[in-house]
């Protein structure tokens, strides 16, 4: 659970150095893609609306000790490191936009 945690940190940490390049306000605001529209990153393609999604859901969820019990019992190691390299190649993706 730890690991899906970090990764919607991350991507949330990116999204709002987006912000702060840009000169744009950061709101108190975890939701990915929030963010995302706030940054204006255009024509995000469905798979990665479907993580920040996922992610979204999950953060929330370990906001809430109970939740957090019952969703810890539910993500797999696999699904941890499915979810991690989704991130990998979104950070990447959103490393090019900074650079461009």
């Amino acid at each position: 659970m730890a690991v899906v945690e970090k990764c919607h940190n991350s991507l949330e940490k990116l999204l709002k150095g987006l912000l702060a390049e840009n000169s744009k306000p950061i709101r108190k605001v975890h939701d990915l893609l929030v963010l995302a529209s706030e940054a204006v990153i255009g024509n995000l393609k469905k798979e990665i609306r479907e993580t920040f999604d996922e992610l979204n859901d999950y953060y929330i969820h370990t906001r809430y000790p109970d939740d957090f019990v019952r969703m810890e019992a539910e993500i797999s190691k696999p699904k941890a490191e499915e979810v991690y390299n989704k991130t990998k190649d979104i950070f990447k993706w959103l490393e090019k936009s900074i650079e461009n």
